[in-house]
């Protein structure tokens, strides 16, 4: 009875061992292709926007990291944190409907940020795939 018990805790043990020492390769996978490329590139940009179609949106978390100014438009550049995946996205903002203290600090004190309930859209155009802000439920700091 005793070695019987023993045998299934050994057994019990290596298994839950073993599970516990394999990560899922997808996740890795997409760890490593946002780590190794630059956020700006259109490999990177269509990818992210690929992996967010397929992404449960409540296990999403965008915290705000810094204003931009690039060719003339103003953007801001969201880091974005799945049960996945950790990726940045820069993001043209047309209207300011819920960041009017980043725009008029130009982002000065919001770093860290997390904007909640976030919401964008995906443009895919003659400049590749492009981000556009729509709307934030709120920015807690």
């Amino acid at each position: 009875m005793i070695v019987h018990t023993v045998r299934c805790c050994f057994i019990l043990f290596i298994a839950l061992f073993g599970l516990a020492s394999c990560t899922p390769s997808e996740k890795s996978d997409r760890s490593v292709f946002f780590s190794t490329h630059d956020p700006a590139s259109e490999e990177y940009r269509s990818e992210l926007a690929r992996q967010l179609r397929t992404t449960d949106g409540s296990s999403v978390t965008y915290t705000f990291e810094r204003y931009a100014k690039i060719d003339g438009n103003d953007h801001i550049v969201v880091d974005i944190v799945t049960d996945d995946f950790q990726a940045t996205a820069t993001m043209r903002v047309e209207s300011w409907d819920g960041l009017e203290g980043i725009r008029n600090t130009r982002g000065q004190g919001y770093a860290g940020a997390e904007l909640k309930d976030l919401t964008f859209e995906v443009r895919n155009g003659g400049s590749g795939t492009e981000f556009i802000y729509a709307g934030v439920g709120a920015i807690v700091d």
